[in-house]
């Protein structure tokens, strides 16, 4: 289930401050509490002034009211065309996209990237099945249009954000199938990383073809997306732990290491 414990940003004097933490609302739903030996959902909810989407690891996908915490539509997996009868298999820890607000639309990336109308959850389009990671959608221009991207188990798919027509495909095989860093964007190119892989790369996503920038090991982001601030990108190397791993800062634009940090 979500609650509201804050205010929030556009909804006016709906939600005023609690100094004593009282929830104004919850919502809550039937889901196997565990998958892997983590429980819960492993996607954060996307709210605009008048709805909260949510999506569960199993792929259960609400939209309730932001003011009152009533159900406004749901959805399962096979009602957006994604069934195992067909091939269709969870990611190993379950599925962890973050619902993408675009326009009148809120777009899930469920192994296929599914456009949903935000007021009926009526599918607007949907893509072949590229076969979901743990990543979330951004949209991005390419040749004038808005676009998604999404960071998929085999690698990027940019598709058009009106119809869901794919422009560009780029392979991108990391051990495990674990694609959980979201794609960053700097000036119309997508910066990807994985740990366990190719290390990381900032490709130019104009079709027909991808053109890779540069690509190198000096960053292999685990689960942790990176952060990017005037041309630097800054996040950490491999499993960060007592035993290991490191945050580091890049040059976006050459993909050099400038430093590195332990502990």
């Amino acid at each position: 289930g979500i609650r509201d414990r804050s205010p929030s940003r556009g909804l006016g004097d709906v939600y005023k401050r609690q100094e004593n933490g009282e929830v104004r609302w919850a919502f809550t739903y039937d889901c196997p509490e565990e998958r892997k030996s983590f429980f819960g959902p492993r996607s954060t909810p996307a709210v605009d002034d008048d709805y909260v989407f949510t999506m569960s690891w199993n792929g259960q996908m609400h939209c309730v009211n932001a003011r009152s915490g009533q159900l406004v539509w749901k959805k399962s997996l096979p009602d957006v065309g994604v069934n195992e009868e067909f091939g269709f298999s969870l990611p190993n820890w379950g599925l962890a996209c973050s619902p993408l607000i675009h326009e009148d639309t809120v777009v899930y990336d469920v192994g296929r990237i599914v456009a949903l109308d935000r007021k009926t959850g009526d599918i607007k389009w949907s893509t072949d099945d590229f076969n979901a990671a743990y990543s979330s959608p951004v949209v991005l221009d390419v040749n004038g249009k808005p676009s998604i991207a999404c960071f998929m188990r085999r690698g990027l798919v940019v598709v058009e954000a009106e119809t869901g027509a794919l422009l560009s495909k780029y392979p991108w095989n990391s051990n495990g199938d674990v694609n959980a860093a979201m794609p960053l964007l700097h000036e119309g190119r997508i910066f990807l990383s994985s740990f366990s892989g190719p290390g990381c790369a900032l490709i130019s996503p104009t079709p027909p073809e991808v053109t890779v920038i540069w690509q190198n090991t000096n960053l292999a982001n685990n689960v942790s997306s990176g952060v990017l601030h005037d041309s630097y990108l800054y996040g950490f190397d491999g499993q960060v732990s007592d035993s290991g791993g490191e945050l580091r800062c890049l040059d976006i634009r050459t993909g050099e290491l400038k430093w590195r940090h332990e502990g």
